[in-house]
């Protein structure tokens, strides 16, 4: 099966890199963007973070170069731990642009068509996507944790 491309949000802070570590060797997803604030995109992501992982720095991870928040072409999933005021401006942005958002922020967490998810308890919150994305008009989405 080939790995959905995704991108991390906030990829050097704390909950960007807890992010980064549970996706690394991931049978389903396969990092392909790693995105920071403007003062760090271009950089090498292992030169620029202070990695906080038990772990050390994956390779594959370490050579990413950090970019903006432009969704690479062929991304279709993002996994966000951005603040909730950065969230607010960029998560929209990128359910537009067709990429299925999982937010660590609360900036959406309580609006009527924003899932949000505990996997084990409600699963079945996914079911407001369709709505979501009729009354946004969105081909992504934004879904919550």
């Amino acid at each position: 099966m080939k790995k959905i491309p995704v991108a991390v949000y906030g990829a050097t802070g704390a909950v960007g890199q807890k992010l980064l570590a549970r996706l690394n060797g991931h049978p389903m997803f396969e990092v392909a963007q790693v995105v920071a604030s403007a003062s760090r995109v271009g950089q090498r992501f292992g030169d620029s973070v202070e990695w906080r992982e038990d772990s050390t720095i994956p390779a594959t991870l370490a050579d990413l170069v950090l970019t903006d928040a432009q969704p690479l072409d062929g991304v279709r999933m993002a996994f966000s731990a951005l603040g909730a005021d950065v969230a607010r401006e960029i998560e929209p942005m990128l359910a537009r642009n067709g990429i299925i958002v999982v937010s660590n922020a609360s900036a959406f967490r309580l609006e009527d068509d924003v899932p949000l998810i505990i996997p084990e308890l409600n699963p079945g919150h996914l079911e407001l996507l369709p709505r979501q994305r009729e009354e946004r008009g969105w081909n992504g989405a934004i879904v919550t944790n």
